[in-house]
């Protein structure tokens, strides 16, 4: 088992386990702040997918510059599980003024289907702290292109225990 998790000073991790309970963390972040501008103060949920048939990973993330406003994602690809290059910009960030997400992208979900590629993403809107779930798909896992239904999963009815946010959970094809 590998494992990638975010760790409280806002860098990505790694632990392997050979039973799932057990674990051994890599003794460094994998995924370190910076050196953009866009993810100087944070990177953190990671999504991963590998190893492919060439023992790469692909990993997409949230990041956020200094003052941890305007979250984006990033990409990143590693040749084994601990070994990542980042590239250089965000590949996917908020709306403009007055559209859905426009305060920030977080927590990416990324499925592999045929030879395209899925992600499911919470978007922050409508003043901060209002999250729902938006999609896009990409050919290369780098340009993406959003959904014209986002959010493709609203809020609950008012009162309900989702009516004030939906955030990105895990998604699996069936």
């Amino acid at each position: 088992y590998d494992m990638w998790y975010t760790g409280d000073n806002t860098r990505i991790g790694h632990a392997r386990s050979g039973d799932g309970i057990h674990w051994v963390k890599t003794p460094e972040a994998v995924v370190d702040i910076g050196p953009s501008t866009w993810d100087e103060g944070w990177v953190a949920n990671p999504t991963v997918l590998g190893p492919d048939s060439n023992g790469g990973f692909t990993m997409w993330f949230q990041g956020a510059n200094r003052h941890r406003v305007q979250f984006q994602l990033g990409y990143a690809s590693g040749r084994g599980a601990t070994a990542w290059t980042k590239h250089g910009d965000a590949i996917l960030g908020p709306g403009g003024e007055g559209s859905w997400g426009e305060h920030g992208l977080h927590s990416p979900t990324v499925l592999r289907t045929g030879n395209r590629y899925e992600m499911w993403y919470t978007g922050e809107s409508e003043g901060w702290h209002r999250y729902r779930v938006g999609y896009a798909v990409s050919g290369d896992g780098i340009h993406w292109t959003k959904s014209s239904d986002n959010p493709v999963l609203p809020l609950g009815q008012a009162g309900s225990w989702d009516s004030e946010a939906a955030f990105t959970g895990d998604v699996s094809f069936d």
